[in-house]
């Protein structure tokens, strides 16, 4: 009897197991019913694009870094930023990629659409006096701090971070003007390093630098 009542337990186990699982496959099958559906032609493609393996993404990105003549240095920047503020390997890879341009080299559609992408050369000693500026005056950057801005905003943080600081610094807000503030401010919100434009003080107005601009970084703090 015991021997039955277990039996019986383990096959309502396994029923609602297997039923809670197939739930699971359609609810899946119906997101990505939807997700494709409110792609765009124009877009699929790059949705498709971003479903590709990390790792497959960085084949292709060690790959181009190869036949550019750039492997030694690649390898050399990779390790830099690995020792200067503890970032894994693959994920420092990622980040010098996307800040060189390799991200969007690897990730475009054909031949065709990858030369029109200008890819960048990585330089050791460059990167090592960016990072080391980073942390050195007047921005005084804790290491975690760079590290974060890094893996946040690698682009601005891994390349000519001392003429986005002046050019940031140059338009700002008066409450950011003096290198304390803007210290204080970019410590609290590492994104501000990329505000490079101001709308209302600058002669072109507004020239479709929204993403980079500080009048816009205002009006998201709203």
């Amino acid at each position: 009897m015991k021997y039955g009542a277990a039996f019986a337990s383990v096959a309502l186990y396994t029923c609602t197991f297997t039923v809670a699982a197939a739930f699971s496959r359609i609810s899946l099958v119906r997101r990505q019913q939807q997700i494709t559906s409110n792609v765009s032609p124009r877009n699929l493609r790059a949705w498709s694009l971003s479903l590709i393996k990390e790792s497959e993404l960085l084949e292709k990105i060690r790959e181009g870094v190869s036949e550019a003549g750039f492997e030694e240095a690649w390898k050399g920047s990779v390790d830099e930023i690995t020792s200067f503020v503890g970032i894994d390997v693959e994920h420092a890879e990622m980040c010098l990629a996307q800040a060189l341009e390799w991200k969007a080299w690897a990730m475009a559609p054909s031949p065709t659409f990858r030369k029109y992408i200008k890819t960048k050369e990585p330089i050791v000693r460059e990167l090592k006096d960016n990072l080391s500026w980073m942390v050195g005056k007047p921005l005084q950057l804790e290491i975690e701090l760079l590290k974060q801005g890094i893996l946040q905003f690698p682009g601005v943080y891994l390349v000519d971070s001392q003429v986005s600081f002046e050019k940031a610094i140059s338009c700002a807000p008066i409450e950011y003007k003096s290198i304390e503030c803007f210290r204080n401010q970019l410590a609290a919100d590492l994104s501000i390093l990329k505000n490079t434009y101001n709308c209302d003080t600058a002669e072109e107005g507004c020239a479709g630098n929204c993403g980079s601009c500080w009048v816009t970084y205002g009006n998201k703090k709203l």
